[in-house]
């Protein structure tokens, strides 16, 4: 729904498939999952060069791992929009560092993240 309300504003919108990640159960799930997130920078990287993108959207936290990151290296502002109420210890300072602005889905989420 956001994305259609994006493009009757004349926005382009244009996604990044990124892998589908469970919760890892053991530490070489979470190895795995961290990978496939970060193999997702260079690929973000590439699509927002080619597509002279002026945003970056990340649509969960799994996702602003990679899109905070990516939007540091191309230099552009990011979107974190955050919808889980799980701890994120000592990660949030570094997500949030690379986001030009936190959306989160309800205040309780807000709370947990500040």
């Amino acid at each position: 729904e956001f994305s259609s309300l994006m493009r009757e504003e004349n926005w382009d919108v244009v996604f990044a498939p990124l892998h589908r990640l469970q919760r890892p159960t053991n530490p070489i799930g979470g190895m795995t999952a961290l990978f496939q997130v970060m193999s997702s920078v260079p690929f973000i990287s590439r699509l927002v060069s080619s597509t002279k993108t002026d945003l970056i959207h990340s649509n969960s936290t799994t996702a602003h791992v990679a899109g905070g990151l990516a939007g540091q290296r191309c230099q552009k502002p990011t979107i974190w929009h955050a919808r889980d109420l799980v701890s994120l210890g000592r990660l949030a300072p570094a997500l949030a560092a690379r986001a030009t602005r936190v959306v989160a889905i309800s205040s309780c989420v807000a709370q947990r993240l500040k």
